[in-house]
């Protein structure tokens, strides 16, 4: 009798935790039913509207991001190729301009060589 008692207790706890779940089930599903009926043919539509413009800007800014993106590695090639042959322009000139000033050094040594006088 006791062990009885017992899991009718148990079972009554779990009833009442059951009932409490069940009513609050029936309170979000009250709370959706009121907001549903404030839903509208226009609002609904207006919605509908509104979501599809958003898809098709969504596309349109991935055609852009797409766009941005090949642009970009387009100009970091280019650039990439510039800044060789930059870099190989800039040897070139040190390279002239070492040899320029190897010249002069040459130059400069054959002047300051005294000269002989020579008569005639």
């Amino acid at each position: 009798l006791k062990l009885a008692r017992e899991q009718v207790d148990v079972l009554q706890r779990c009833l009442i935790e059951k009932c409490e779940e069940n009513d609050r089930i029936q309170m979000s599903v009250n709370l959706l039913r009121a907001s549903l009926s404030q839903v509208t043919p226009f609002s609904m539509k207006l919605f509908v509207t509104l979501f599809l413009q958003a898809c098709e800007e969504r596309e349109k800014l991935k055609m852009q991001i797409r766009h941005v993106t090949s642009c970009s590695r387009e100009i970091e090639s280019k650039l990439i190729t510039l800044s060789t042959l930059v870099k190989g322009n800039l040897k070139s000139i040190l390279n002239k301009v070492e040899l320029l000033d190897r010249s002069i050094f040459s130059f400069a040594s054959l002047l300051s060589r005294p000269r002989h006088l020579t008569s005639d």
